[in-house]
């Protein structure tokens, strides 16, 4: 729930909070704007040792590991261009 809560502040610049939404999976959690699986704005993979976030790039995932949560404020851009891209009318092709 960190790792959502640390995606929300910085989404918060872009698009109203309320619009991101976390829905859990058997092997990860996505991060949604308008609770929407076809506007997925990452996957969070905690369910093993490796912590990773996957981001999309139309529809191929990047995973990216991370040693602590914090490291998502790197990854800031690429949260941000997606969540723009979706709220703009953009659909994953």
């Amino acid at each position: 729930m960190d790792a959502f809560y640390v995606i929300r502040a910085i989404l918060r610049e872009v698009i109203p909070v309320k619009r991101i939404v976390m829905r859990d999976a058997q092997s990860y959690g996505a991060i949604l704007l308008d609770n929407n699986n076809r506007r997925t704005i990452c996957r969070l993979y905690f369910n093993t040792a490796k912590k990773q976030v996957g981001y999309f790039n139309g529809k191929v995932e990047e995973k990216i590991l991370l040693n602590d949560i914090d490291e998502i404020y790197a990854h800031a851009d690429k949260l941000k261009a997606a969540a723009q891209f979706y709220a703009s009318g953009g659909k994953a092709e």
